[in-house]
Formats: C-alpha cells, sequence, structure tokens
C-alpha cells in the first residue's frame, strides 16, 4: 500500500549535533582526499626524478642498450607492470576519497543521516510526492520493456 504523505521536514540549523554527524563523512573524505593526493604527488616526483638523466652522461647513451638493459639510472628498467600497477592504484585511492567526500556533501545537504532518512528519500522519489504510484506509468512501461524483450505479458502484467 502507498505510504501518505509526510509532512516537510523542518529545517535544522547548520550548527546541530546531527549537522556535525553528518559532516563527519565529508570532512573525512576531505581529508582522506588531501593524504591521497599527497601521496600521488610524492610518486610522481619520485618517477621525473629517477627518469632524469645523470649529469656527465651523453642524452644519446641510452640508445645503445636493449628493452630491459638500461644502465643505472635510465628508465624504469622493464618495471613498466609494476609501474601500471601503482598507478592503477594511486588512481583507485584518488577516486574512492574523492566519492566518500561527494557522498558526506551530498547526505549533509539532503539531511540524510541514517538508513531511515535514506529510505524515506528513496520512498518518496519512488512514490511521487503525494505518495501515490503512477499504475499507468507502471503498466506502460512494462508493455515496452515486454516488447522489447519478445516476452508475453499476463493479465496481471506479469512476464512469462
Amino acid at each position: 500500500p502507498p505510504q501518505p504523505e509526510q509532512p516537510p521536514r523542518p529545517y535544522t540549523h547548520v550548527l546541530t549535533r546531527r549537522s556535525f554527524r553528518q559532516l563527519g563523512l565529508y570532512f573525512g573524505g576531505c581529508t582522506f582526499l588531501a593524504f591521497s593526493i599527497l601521496i600521488s604527488r610524492r610518486a610522481a616526483l619520485r618517477h621525473q626524478l629517477k627518469a632524469r638523466l645523470r649529469y656527465f652522461t651523453p642524452s644519446t647513451h641510452h640508445l645503445n642498450f636493449k628493452k630491459g638493459q638500461t644502465p643505472t639510472g635510465y628508465g624504469d628498467g622493464g618495471k613498466e607492470p609494476l609501474m601500471a600497477l601503482e598507478a592503477l592504484n594511486l588512481a583507485t585511492l584518488n577516486v574512492v576519497s574523492f566519492g566518500i567526500m561527494i557522498a558526506g556533501g551530498v547526505s549533509w545537504a539532503l539531511d540524510i543521516s541514517n538508513m531511515e532518512d535514506l529510505r524515506w528519500w528513496s520512498r518518496r522519489s519512488m512514490t511521487g510526492m503525494h505518495g501515490k504510484l503512477d499504475e499507468q506509468a507502471e503498466k506502460e512501461l512494462a508493455e515496452w520493456a515486454a516488447n522489447t524483450l519478445g516476452m508475453k505479458l499476463d493479465e496481471e502484467g506479469e512476464g512469462k
């Protein structure tokens, strides 16, 4: 059965305990993002320093070597897979930390602090503002999906 429309939530002040609890995830994500950027920058600088030529070495010196036979201090010494794995790990770390920060910001903006609030928002988006399902739209969507997938619908709208 559809849920009756709930009254709008009262405005909560930004400096309440609930708001600080919601902002905790956001600030945790910000901190995690700052640390992941610091780690990424450090790794990039380390690889740039390793790629520099020695002072008294001619710039054409590395052309005399085959792949994997680089002199000390030149190139990566055949460690491309490890560099790719490190780049993937750093990129994943950055994306996850950014996602945590965004999730915290959205939960604060939508006033979601626990699972019950999240359920309320999802029910509201599924049933609409008035708490009623649009049965005609659901029936049209079911018919379209059945025609697209080549299924037949029975009288109750269930696929066979």
